[in-house]
């Protein structure tokens, strides 16, 4: 990213606009954005969000998703569905340390 969270954000927002079900890891890769920049209010509000989404065919699998998935439990350690896409990823990939 280089730093460029605000388009980051910016993109992502142009792609969850009116649109209510989005693949979780939007809301979360938004959120840690947010955590990047330091506003950890939006960032809580994204997780949110990231956690009323469905958890039908996701399957995060890329290690920077583990990024924002953590930064998603440190925020808010009650989001079971971020514990549970975490616990996923470990699962699936045991060869990680």
């Amino acid at each position: 990213m280089a730093g460029q969270f605000d388009d980051a954000i910016s993109l992502l927002k142009v792609f969850t606009n009116n649109n209510d079900t989005v693949y979780p890891m939007v809301y979360y890769f938004m959120g840690w954005y947010f955590d990047q920049k330091g506003d950890a209010t939006n960032a809580l509000e994204c997780y949110k969000k990231a956690s009323k989404m469905p958890e039908d065919y996701c399957f995060p699998n890329k290690i920077e998703e583990v990024l924002a998935l953590q930064a998603a439990v440190k925020a808010n350690p009650k989001d079971a569905k971020a514990h549970y896409y975490l616990g996923n990823f470990w699962y699936a990939n045991r060869q990680y340390k």
